[in-house]
């Protein structure tokens, strides 16, 4: 938050991911997972652009 008028400027976050189960890789979970964010962040939120990141 902003300090001057508590305005939102950014999100940041740890998460702690080596419990990952690698039996799940490569079914479309996350590629099902996205479509369903990105639908919601432009269709519903009415958003005009959505940030990604990974990393493995």
């Amino acid at each position: 938050m902003h300090k001057s008028d508590n305005a939102f400027i950014g999100l940041v976050g740890l998460n702690q991911a080596d419990d990952l189960p690698v039996a799940s890789w490569g079914k479309g979970y996350a590629t099902e997972t996205a479509i369903a964010v990105l639908y919601f962040a432009f269709s519903i939120l009415e958003q005009d652009r959505v940030t990604a990141f990974t990393t493995v």
